[in-house]
């Protein structure tokens, strides 16, 4: 009984016409660079780009539409990659044969203005206490 069964597999694998599936796509964002990519990467949430171009990385905000940011690093480096248990970028440059490790951190404003406060209005730090709210 055994054979049989192992004969069935055999056959169907190799004499079945295999299935066949299409596939669609549509362009989400098409613009020009002023400098030539040389690598990609994506957070993980795909919030954010992470494009690498020569001495630079822009920061590419996919639901804002918009380059966040700009960061500045030596035109050596021609690979990327993201880490997100580090949430870090990961660069390569493989004429020098180093790597540099970015790590990334989120700044968030609050607007304060018209709130109390205690000490210098332009103190460097901030902490802000919510209270009384339901």
């Amino acid at each position: 009984m055994k054979k049989k069964w192992m004969w069935a597999v055999i056959i169907g694998v190799f004499f079945c016409s295999p299935a066949r599936a299409d596939l669609s796509w549509k362009a989400l964002k098409d613009f020009k660079l002023e400098k030539e990519p040389l690598d990609v990467a994506a957070s993980v949430d795909g919030q954010s780009l992470f494009i690498l171009v020569p001495g630079e990385i822009i920061v590419y905000s996919v639901t804002g539409d918009e380059i966040k940011k700009k960061i500045p690093v030596d035109k050596g480096f021609d690979r990327i990659t993201y880490a997100p248990g580090l949430h870090a970028l990961v660069m390569t440059d493989g004429g020098s044969k180093k790597f540099l490790i970015l790590k990334l951190q989120e700044i968030h404003e609050l607007d304060l203005s018209g709130l109390p406060f205690k000490g210098p209005e332009n103190a460097p730090v901030t902490i802000v206490v919510f209270t009384g709210y339901e």
